[in-house]
C-alpha cells in the first residue's frame, strides 16, 4: 500500500488513492472507465483542464474562418489567441465609433417647420448637446404641447356636453322658430317676416322683375338694336355728334349704359321738336290746359252753403272760343243720381277770375248732404283745330268728423265721448258710435240726433284682454250715403282675477241649474246616484258673471253608487296633499285625511273662462267616503302642477330595465312649451325619456335601466316645466326584485298571524289567487302554484322572517322535528281550516315519505313586528341609535336557547354555501333528522320578499322596518336615492329613518357588520350581499289588500316576483331538471345489470338529469338521447338542477327502468365520463 502523507485523518482511516477504485459508469468526456483508480482519474481531469486552456473540447480551431481578424492579427492557433483578437478588434472599433446622438433623422411632413431664417427644416440630429436641440427635444416639446392641448380639450368637453344636453333637452318639447327680418322692398314692408316667407316673397319679386324686364339674353339682345354708328351721327338740336355730349358712352356694354344713351338721344329729339313747334303759326290743341277743381263752402253751423268750381288753372290760347256758344257744359250728380246742368264761360271769364259759384238754394233736387260726381266737358276751337277734353271729379260732401275720445278702459267696459260735432240740428242727420270686433262684426252701438253738446256712452259686458274697434259714422235721412270716420283700436285690460273658494255654506253655492248663465262655460265636477236621486255638482257663472257652484238633484231611481268625480287627483297617493294657489297652500277640509279613500282630496278639473275673459283654474275637493264635493277652489294662476305615477314603488331586476309612466296634473295645454327633466339620476342605473310612447305636455314614460350593481333600493326624480312654471318634484322609488328561478318554482306566502288579522290574510290569499291566474296568463311555461302558510305566533318566533326560509328546509315530509323548530304552523282552528284549507295549501313536499326538495323556493313573508313575536328588532323606534340598542342588534342567543338573528344568518349561509354546516341549526337540520339534506350540499336556492305593513311612525312596525332595512343593506349608509327608494310607510304613517341610515344624516354606525361566533367565523353583513332577500316597506295600515277594489295591488303582488300585468316581462324561463324516462319513471340499481333489472319495481326511486326533456320521456328508450347520456344524474331534482355532487348516482352501478310492461332498459353510470358520456353499456333486461 502506498503511504499516505497526510498527518490529519479527521478520525478516518488513511488509504492511498491508488487503492480507491471508481465504481461508477464510464465517462467518455474525461476518458474515465469503470475500475480506474482515483489517482488515474485525477490525473486525467488535470490533463483535460489544461487542454481546455488552449483548445475547446470538441472544437477544431482550424475549421473557424477568421476573416478580417486574420489579415489584421494573423492566424490564431488557439482559442485564447482567437478570443484576444476579437476583444482587441471590438475595442478598436469602439474607440473610433461615431456619437449615436449625432445621427440625422428626417422629419415627417407633419413635423416639418420654418426656422427663423425662413428655411424649411426637414431633418434634425437626434440630439445636439451644445445647443440642447435636436429631434428628441423637438419631438418631446411637440408631445407636451399636444398633451396640453388635449387636456384643454378634455377640460372643455364637460362644459360642451352640458350645453349639448341643455340644447337637446330644449329640443324635446320645443319647435325651432326661425328668426324674423324686416323687409324694405318685398312683402309687407316694415313688418317682421319669417325668413322662410321672405325667401318665397323674394323669389316671387324676382320672378315678376324678370317677367317685366326679360331675361339677361333678352336685355343683351335689346342693346343690339341701337342705330349703327349712332355715336358719330350729328345731333338734331345743336352742332356736334352724339359722342361729344357729356355722359355719352361710345360702346355701351349693358342695359344701363344703353339706356343712358337713349335718354340723351331722346332729350336731343325733344329739344329739336320744341324748336319746330315754336315756328308754327297757330297754337295746337296741346297748347291748351284744361283745369277744374271743386269745393263746398259751409255756414258757421256747418250747413251746406255754396258749391264752387275753380277754372283758374286753365290756359286757353288767344284765338280759341267755346265750341258751344253757352260755354263749357258742367253736369253735377248726387249719390241718388239726381243731377243739374250748368254752362260756364271759361274762355271769357273764369279762366282768369274767381270761382264759379252755385248757391245751395240753386241746387234744386240735389242732396246737399251727398257726395257729388262732376262732369266737365271742355271744348274749344279756332280756325284750324277743335280741341275737346272731358274731366270727371268726385267731390266729397262729408261733414267734418267729430272728436272721439276713449275713457278709462276696464276689463269689461269701454267708455267714450264724442265732441266737436258740427252737424246742423233738425236736418235729418244721425251720429252713431259703433263697437266691432277686430274681424268687423258689430257688437253694440249708440246713436244720437242731438248735437248741442258732447255725446257720451259706455260699452259693457266685454271680454278682458281683447282688442275692439270703436268708430263714428254720420248718416242722413233720405240718403243711403254714410260717412265713416277713422276707427280707434281699443284693448280692454286684463280682467282683475280674485281666487275664490266656494263651499256649501257660500251664497254662490246654489241648487238650481237655471242659475247658470246660458252659453257660458261650465264644468261638471261629479255625479252620484243615491238610489232616489241623481246628484250633480257643476261649476260655472251666473247672469252677472259671478262664479257659482250648482249642487243639483233630480229624481232618478238608478241603483245607488259611489260618487264619480271628474278630473284627476293632484296626488293620487295622498288625499291630504294641499294645492298651491298664488303662493299659498290650500289645505283639504271636508273631513278628508291621509287615510281617506283613494280618489279623495283636491282634483284638478280644468281652466274655466268667464264671459268677460276672466280665467280660473278649477279644483274640486271630493270626499269619496261621504260621496260629496265639499269645496271648489277657483285659482287665478296655474302654478299648481304636480306629477303622479300609478304605483307608489316600482320593481326592477338587476341588469334589466322598466318603463315608468308619469302623468302631469294641472294646466298642461298641448299648444304650450314644455320640458320633461330628470332632476336627480339614480345611484344604480340610468334614466332616459322614452321615445315610445312619445311624451306629451301631460304624459311621459321614463326608462330606468339597472347598471348591474348590487342594490336593494334606488330612485330618481323628474320635473315638468311649462308656461305655468315648474312642477313639484316627483321621486320614483325602485326596488330590486327577483324572478321565479325556474318554470316550476312555487310561491309560498307566509303570514305572521301576529302581524295580520285572519280577515286581511284571507284577502291577501284571494288576491294572490287572482295573481296566480295572471302569472299563468303571462307565461304558459310556469307550472308552479302558490302555497299559503299561517305561522303561529306562539312560540314568539313568527316575526323572525329568516326562520321562514329555515322552515322551508326543516318541514320536508321526510324530516323529524328539530330541537328548536324555526316556525310553527297551525294544525287546528280557523287559521288552519280557513286560511290553509285544513293544510291543503302547504307546500307539497312538506308531506310524504318520499318527499324531496324542489329546485328552488320563493317565499313572500308578511311580517310587521320583529319584537314581541320575534327576536330581531326593537319595540319602538326612538331617536337614533336607540332603535338598535334594545335589544342590541344584530341579536344573538349567545349560544343558549332559541336562535336569534345572528344564528339565523349563519343558518342561511349553511343553506346556500354548499359547505359543511357551521351553525347548530344547520348541523342538526342536515344530520340524522333530515336524510334529504346531506351536509355539504344545498337543499335548494331561494328568494324572499318581506312585506311590512307600517301601522305607526315610531311603533313596533317602524322599529321592524328599521331592523329589516339595516339587515338587508348592511353597514354602508344609503345614498339619497337609495334612501328615497325604500319608501317606508305612507302619508298616514311615514317613517323617518334618515338619522339611522342616510348618508350625511346618520348619527351612528349601522351595527349589521360583525363576525359570527361560529366555528367558521362567518362574517355578517347586508343580506343583499349574499342572499336574494328584499323588503317591501311602502304599505301602511288601512291598505286595501283586495285586487277587486284596489287594482294597484295586482301590480304590487306581480312586482314581488318581478312581473307586470299582461306581460311576459320577468316570467321564468329556466327549466328544472326532469326525470329520466318521464314523470312516473323509477329505477332499480345494483352493481350488476341483471340484479338491477330484478330490483326495479314500482317503489324504486326516480333519477333526475339536467339533460332530461319531454323527448326523453318515452319509457322504451330512456337513454336514447345524447342529452341524457352526456349529463350527470342525481337522486333528487334539486340536486340535478343545482349540480349537488352529494346526490350523484353511484359510480359504476347499473340502473334499470321499471315499466309495467314491455322491454326494460338498463345502463351503467360513470361519474367520470367515458368518451363524453356518463351512461355506458346500455342494454335490455
Amino acid at each position: 500500500m502506498i503511504p499516505n502523507k497526510s498527518n490529519t485523518t479527521n478520525g478516518c482511516d488513511s488509504t492511498s488513492s491508488n487503492c480507491v477504485v471508481w465504481q461508477g459508469p464510464s465517462l467518455s468526456c474525461v476518458d474515465v472507465c469503470t475500475g480506474d483508480t482515483i489517482s488515474d482519474i485525477v490525473a486525467k481531469l488535470c490533463e483535460t483542464i489544461e487542454s481546455s486552456t488552449t483548445e475547446a473540447a470538441g472544437v477544431n480551431i482550424d475549421t473557424i474562418n477568421q476573416l478580417c481578424l486574420e489579415s489584421t492579427y494573423g492566424t490564431a492557433n488557439t482559442i485564447q489567441e482567437l478570443t484576444q483578437n476579437i476583444i482587441t478588434e471590438l475595442c478598436s472599433q469602439n474607440s473610433n465609433a461615431t456619437d449615436p446622438c449625432s445621427c440625422v433623422i428626417p422629419l415627417p411632413e407633419c413635423l416639418q417647420y420654418t426656422d427663423a431664417q425662413g428655411n424649411t427644416v426637414v431633418s434634425l440630429p437626434l440630439y445636439d448637446a451644445t445647443t440642447g436641440t435636436g429631434y428628441a427635444p423637438y419631438l418631446a416639446n411637440t408631445i407636451c404641447n399636444n398633451i396640453s392641448a388635449i387636456n384643454q380639450i378634455n377640460n372643455t368637453i364637460p362644459s360642451v356636453e352640458s350645453r349639448i344636453a341643455t340644447l337637446e333637452s330644449y329640443g324635446r318639447g320645443t319647435t325651432y322658430v326661425a328668426p324674423k327680418v324686416i323687409p324694405s322692398f318685398v312683402g309687407t314692408v316694415g313688418t317682421p317676416t319669417s325668413i322662410e316667407r321672405m325667401l318665397v316673397q323674394t323669389e316671387e319679386a324676382f320672378g315678376e322683375t324678370r317677367r317685366a324686364l326679360g331675361t339677361v339674353q333678352d336685355l343683351n339682345k335689346s342693346i343690339g338694336y341701337a342705330a349703327n354708328n349712332l355715336s358719330a351721327m350729328s345731333m338734331l338740336n345743336k352742332a356736334g355728334t352724339y359722342s361729344s355730349q357729356p355722359g355719352w358712352i361710345v360702346s355701351p356694354r349693358n342695359l344701363a349704359q344703353s339706356f343712358q344713351n337713349l335718354w340723351l338721344t331722346t332729350n336731343d329729339i325733344r329739344s329739336a321738336v320744341e324748336s319746330i313747334k315754336e315756328t308754327v303759326a297757330n297754337p295746337l290743341c296741346s297748347d291748351i290746359t284744361n283745369s277744374v277743381t271743386a269745393n263746398i263752402t259751409r255756414t258757421s253751423t256747418g250747413a251746406f252753403q255754396n258749391f264752387q268750381l275753380d277754372f283758374s288753372g286753365s290756359v286757353i290760347p288767344t284765338g280759341y272760343s267755346s265750341c258751344n256758344g253757352l260755354g263749357t257744359k258742367v253736369t253735377i250728380s248726387d249719390s241718388s243720381l239726381n243731377s243739374i246742368v250748368r254752362y260756364v264761360d271759361v274762355v271769357g271769364q273764369y279762366q282768369n277770375s274767381g270761382a264759379y259759384t252755385i248757391a245751395a238754394s240753386d241746387f234744386g233736387n240735389l242732396d246737399t248732404g251727398s257726395n257729388y260726381s262732376v262732369k266737365v266737358e271742355f271744348c274749344f276751337q279756332n280756325e284750324d283745330n277743335q280741341c275737346a277734353d272731358t274731366q270727371t271729379l268726385n267731390v266729397e260732401n262729408e261733414t267734418s268728423c267729430p272728436d272721439l275720445t276713449i275713457g278709462a278702459v276696464t276689463a269689461e267696459t269701454i267708455p267714450f265721448t264724442v265732441s266737436n260735432i258740427v252737424l246742423p240740428a233738425g236736418q235729418g242727420y244721425t251720429l252713431t258710435v259703433s263697437l266691432e270686433t277686430r274681424g268687423g262684426s258689430l257688437i253694440d252701438s249708440y246713436s244720437t240726433t242731438s248735437f248741442a253738446g258732447a255725446f257720451t256712452g259706455t260699452f259693457t259686458n266685454l271680454m278682458g284682454s281683447t282688442q275692439y274697434s270703436v268708430s263714428v259714422s254720420i248718416s242722413k235721412s233720405g240718403s243711403t250715403a254714410v260717412q265713416s270716420c277713422p276707427e280707434q283700436v281699443v284693448s280692454t285690460i286684463a280682467p282683475t282675477c280674485t281666487s275664490t273658494s266656494l263651499t256649501s255654506s257660500s251664497a254662490n253655492w246654489v241648487s238650481t241649474t237655471t242659475s247658470l248663465q246660458t252659453g257660458a262655460n261650465k264644468f261638471d265636477l261629479a255625479t252620484r246616484y243615491d238610489g232616489t236621486n241623481k246628484l250633480m255638482w257643476t261649476a260655472g257663472f251666473n247672469a252677472t258673471n259671478d262664479l257659482i257652484v250648482v249642487a243639483s238633484s233630480t229624481a232618478d231611481t238608478t241603483s245607488a253608487a259611489t260618487i264619480v268625480p271628474t278630473g284627476s287627483n293632484i296626488d293620487n297617493h295622498n288625499p291630504a296633499t294641499p294645492l298651491l294657489c298664488g303662493g299659498t297652500s290650500i289645505a283639504v277640509g271636508g273631513g278628508i285625511t291621509e287615510s281617506s279613500s283613494e280618489g279623495s282630496g283636491w282634483r284638478y278639473i280644468g281652466k274655466l273662462t268667464s264671459p268677460i275673459g276672466n280665467s280660473h283654474y278649477v279644483f274640486a275637493e271630493v270626499n269619496i267616503d261621504t260621496n260629496t264635493v265639499t269645496e271648489v277652489y277657483f285659482c287665478c294662476d296655474c302654478t299648481q302642477l304636480s306629477l303622479t305615477t300609478p304605483q307608489v314603488s316600482y320593481f326592477c331586476t338587476k341588469s334589466t330595465q322598466i318603463d315608468i309612466p308619469i302623468t302631469a296634473v294641472g294646466h298642461t295645454p298641448a299648444s304650450g312649451n314644455y320640458t320633461w327633466t330628470v332632476s336627480t339620476s339614480p345611484s344604480h342605473g340610468s334614466v332616459t325619456l322614452a321615445t315610445s310612447p312619445a311624451s306629451t305636455s301631460s304624459t311621459a314614460t321614463f326608462t330606468y335601466l339597472s347598471d348591474g350593481t348590487d342594490f336593494t333600493y334606488d330612485s330618481f326624480s323628474v320635473t315638468l316645466t311649462n308656461d305655468c312654471g315648474t312642477s313639484t318634484i316627483l321621486t320614483v322609488p325602485v326596488i330590486n326584485s327577483f324572478r321565479l328561478a325556474h318554470t316550476d318554482t312555487d310561491i309560498t306566502v307566509m303570514i305572521d298571524s301576529a302581524s295580520m288579522t285572519l280577515a286581511d290574510a284571507n284577502k291577501v290569499k284571494a288576491s294572490f289567487e287572482v295573481v296566480k291566474t295572471l302569472l299563468q296568463s303571462n307565461s304558459s311555461n310556469w307550472t308552479g302554484t302558490i302555497n299559503y302558510v299561517a305561522i303561529n305566533s306562539s312560540p314568539a318566533r313568527s316575526g323572525d322572517y329568516l326562520k321562514h326560509i329555515m322552515g322551508m328546509v326543516e318541514n320536508i315530509g321526510t324530516a323529524t322535528a328539530l330541537t328548536n323548530p324555526s316556525i310553527t304552523t297551525y294544525t287546528s282552528g280557523t287559521w288552519y281550516t280557513d286560511f290553509m284549507n285544513s293544510g291543503s295549501t302547504l307546500p307539497s313536499y312538506w308531506s310524504g315519505a318520499d318527499a324531496a326538495y324542489p329546485s328552488s323556493v320563493f317565499v313572500i313573508s308578511f311580517v310587521n313586528t320583529t319584537n314581541s313575536t320575534g327576536s330581531y328588532g326593537a319595540a319602538t323606534l326612538g331617536a337614533a341609535p336607540a332603535g338598535w340598542t334594545v335589544p342590541t342588534q344584530p341579536t344573538t342567543n349567545g349560544g343558549v336557547g332559541a336562535p336569534k338573528y345572528q344564528e339565523d344568518y349563519d343558518a342561511l349561509i349553511d343553506i346556500t354555501s354548499g359547505a359543511a354546516p357551521t351553525s347548530a341549526w344547520g348541523t342538526e337540520a342536515s344530520g340524522a333528522k333530515n336524510t334529504y339534506w346531506i351536509a355539504g350540499s344545498i337543499p335548494f336556492t331561494f328568494s324572499q320578499v318581506v312585506v311590512n305593513k307600517v301601522t305607526g311612525p315610531t311603533n313596533v312596525t317602524a322599529a321592524a322596518a328599521l331592523q329589516m332595512a339595516s339587515a338587508i343593506n348592511g353597514p354602508t349608509y344609503l345614498t339619497s336615492q337609495e334612501y328615497a327608494g325604500m319608501k317606508i310607510g305612507g302619508p298616514v304613517y311615514p317613517v323617518d329613518l334618515s338619522t339611522y341610515l342616510k348618508s350625511g344624516v346618520a348619527v351612528s354606525a349601522i351595527p349589521y357588520d360583525t363576525t359570527l361566533t361560529t366555528p367558521a367565523g362567518n362574517t355578517l353583513n347586508g343580506l343583499q350581499a349574499n342572499f336574494n332577500i328584499t323588503a317591501h316597506l311602502y304599505l301602511e295600515n288601512g291598505v286595501d289588500w283586495e285586487t277587486t277594489t284596489n287594482a294597484t295591488m295586482k301590480d304590487y303582488m306581480l312586482g314581488m316576483v318581478s312581473q307586470k300585468l299582461n306581460s311576459s316581462f320577468g316570467t321564468p324561463t329556466a327549466a328544472p331538471a326532469l326525470r329520466i324516462g318521464g314523470a312516473t319513471a323509477v329505477f332499480g340499481t345494483n352493481t350488476a345489470s341483471a340484479t338491477a333489472c330484478a330490483a326495479a319495481s314500482a317503489s324504486s326511486p326516480a333519477i333526475w338529469s339536467a339533460g332530461a326533456t319531454v323527448a326523453n320521456s318515452t319509457p322504451s328508450a330512456p337513454f336514447g338521447s345524447s342529452d341524457v347520456l352526456t349529463q350527470r344524474a342525481y337522486t333528487t331534482q334539486s340536486a340535478a338542477t343545482n349540480a349537488q355532487s352529494e346526490y350523484e348516482l353511484v359510480d359504476n352501478n347499473y340502473y334499470a327502468i321499471h315499466l309495467s310492461s314491455g322491454t326494460r332498459y338498463y345502463a351503467q353510470y360513470k361519474r367520470t365520463a367515458v368518451g363524453g358520456e356518463h351512461w355506458v353499456n346500455v342494454g335490455t333486461c
